[in-house]
C-alpha cells in the first residue's frame, strides 16, 4: 500500500497529533521512493485488524516461500503437530474441526486429507479465503471470513 495512503487511513482513524508523532518518529518511511514494500511494519499503520492482516497478506509480510502464513505455517515446522493431531482426534472422537485463523491451509490440509473431518477454516483476510476456497474444493471443507479480534 502507498505510504500516503497509510498515514490517510491513520490519520482517519487516530487523528492528527497521533498522526505527526507516527510520521516523525518514523520519517525515512516516508520519504519518495519508500514504498510500503520498503517499509515492512508499514501495516501497523492501518486502523484496523482486518485492514492489517490483509495487508501482511498481499505484501506476504509474513510470506516464506512454502506459505503466506508464515514459516511457523511450513510443512516442516508443523511436523510433530500434524503427527499429534490424529490420535487426538481419535481420542476426543472429534468429528468437526473450526480452524481460525486458518491462513492459507498449507499444513492443515494434510491433516484434514487423512483423518475422517468437517473442516471449517475461517479467517479475518477475505482474498486469502477467496483463494482457499478456489484452491481447495474438497469435500467436508469450507472457508468463511471470520474476524475473531472482536
Amino acid at each position: 500500500m502507498n505510504p500516503l495512503r497509510l498515514v490517510a487511513a491513520y490519520y482517519r482513524s487516530q487523528g492528527l497529533w497521533p498522526t505527526l508523532r507516527k510520521v516523525l518518529r518514523y520519517p525515512l518511511r516516508w520519504l519518495p521512493g519508500r514504498s510500503a514494500e520498503a517499509a515492512p511494519k508499514a501495516h501497523l499503520l492501518l486502523p484496523d485488524a482486518r485492514a492489517r492482516f490483509t495487508d501482511i497478506f498481499e505484501r506476504r509480510v509474513w510470506g516464506a516461500e512454502e506459505s503466506a502464513s508464515g514459516y511457523g505455517s511450513s510443512i516442516e515446522y508443523t511436523r510433530r503437530l500434524r503427527a499429534a493431531l490424529p490420535q487426538l482426534f481419535a481420542q476426543l472422537r472429534v468429528s468437526r474441526v473450526l480452524d481460525a485463523p486458518c491462513g492459507d491451509f498449507n499444513w492443515m490440509r494434510l491433516v484434514v486429507e487423512s483423518n475422517d473431518i468437517d473442516y471449517i477454516g475461517g479467517d479475518i483476510v477475505e482474498p486469502l479465503i477467496a483463494q482457499n476456497r478456489a484452491r481447495y474444493t474438497l469435500p467436508r471443507v469450507s472457508f468463511l471470513p471470520l474476524d475473531i479480534t472482536t
